[in-house]
């Protein structure tokens, strides 16, 4: 079965006193990273992950902000009809997520002294 991971972290909310548990990225099983956009990381917006048995664990582990876990998820047809489209896009609700990829770049130095 297919599965997700998805790094949980724990963040300040609007409310600088209070600590919320926020979704900021999805793994997939090709190690392809996808970042949440800000306004869709609070874990609020991700109700199907929130019923699951594994996110138990994780709300009973993360106590302290700034403290954060990656979690693999199986992909139930409801979790894959929020995080992954018709076309195999990963999304969240219809909102395609952007990949992260690491560019590497190259240091250009003038080796004629």
């Amino acid at each position: 079965m297919d599965k997700l991971k998805f790094e949980f972290i724990v963040k300040s909310n609007e409310d600088p006193k209070t600590n919320v548990i926020c979704i900021t990225s999805i793994t997939d099983m090709n190690n392809r990273i996808f970042a949440i956009p800000d306004k869709f990381q609070p874990v609020k917006f991700h109700e199907t992950i929130m019923k699951t048995e594994t996110f138990l664990k994780v709300k009973t582990t993360l106590q302290r902000r700034h403290e954060k876990r990656q979690v693999w998820i199986s992909l139930t047809p409801e979790i894959r009809n929020v995080y992954i489209d018709v076309n195999g896009n990963t999304q969240l609700n219809g909102y395609l997520l952007e990949e992260i990829t690491a560019e590497t770049e190259t240091d250009s130095y003038d080796w004629n002294f």
